[in-house]
C-alpha cells in the first residue's frame, strides 16, 4: 500500500496514474502473430547497455539553447524530427525514435525526412508499426537498422 501510494502521490503524474490503473495501456497491447513477429526482433537490445546512462532528448526550440556537443560519445535516444539539428555534425545518436503515425505525414514531408536521413547514422531507428508498409514503399530508413515499436496509448495521452 505504501509503494502504492508513494507512486501515486509523488512520482507519477495524477493522469499518467490514472491511464496506467485503468487496464487501458494492457487493453490496447493485443498483438497479433504478425506483429508479435515483428517486434520479437527487438530483443537483441534487450539489456545491451543494462547499467549505463541514456539521454532520452525530446524536440522543441529549447534545443538550441543547450549544448548537447556534451553529449557526444554518450547513448542518446532522439525523437521525431531530430535530423534537423546541426549537433549531428559532431555527433550521432544511438538510437532515433519516431513517435508520429504514417497518417501525420503528407508526401512532401516524407521526402523531407528522407532526406534528412541522410546525415542521421544511428545504431537503430525505431519506427510506429503501422508505419512498416509506408515505409516499404517509401524506403525511409534503412532496411537493416529499422525497428518498430507499438503504441500503447492513443496520442490524446
Amino acid at each position: 500500500m505504501f509503494a502504492e501510494n508513494f507512486l501515486k502521490q509523488w512520482v507519477i503524474p495524477p493522469r499518467i496514474y490514472e491511464i496506467l490503473s485503468s487496464g487501458y495501456v494492457e487493453s490496447k497491447m493485443i498483438l497479433s502473430a504478425e506483429e508479435r513477429k515483428i517486434l520479437s526482433k527487438n530483443s537483441i537490445f534487450k539489456d545491451k547497455y543494462k547499467g549505463k546512462r541514456c539521454f532520452v532528448i525530446g524536440n522543441g526550440p529549447s534545443l538550441n539553447k543547450q549544448d548537447l556537443t556534451l553529449l557526444k560519445g554518450e547513448i542518446t535516444i532522439v525523437m521525431n524530427h531530430f535530423h534537423l539539428h546541426p549537433v549531428l555534425q559532431v555527433w550521432q545518436p544511438t538510437f532515433w525514435c519516431l513517435a508520429d503515425s504514417a497518417n501525420c505525414y503528407t508526401p512532401e514531408e516524407i521526402t523531407h525526412v528522407k532526406e534528412g536521413m541522410i546525415g542521421v547514422n544511428p545504431e537503430a531507428f525505431f519506427i510506429p508499426i503501422c508505419m512498416k508498409k509506408l515505409d516499404e514503399i517509401e524506403h525511409i530508413f534503412p532496411q537493416g537498422k529499422t525497428y518498430f515499436v507499438k503504441m500503447a496509448l492513443s496520442p490524446q495521452y
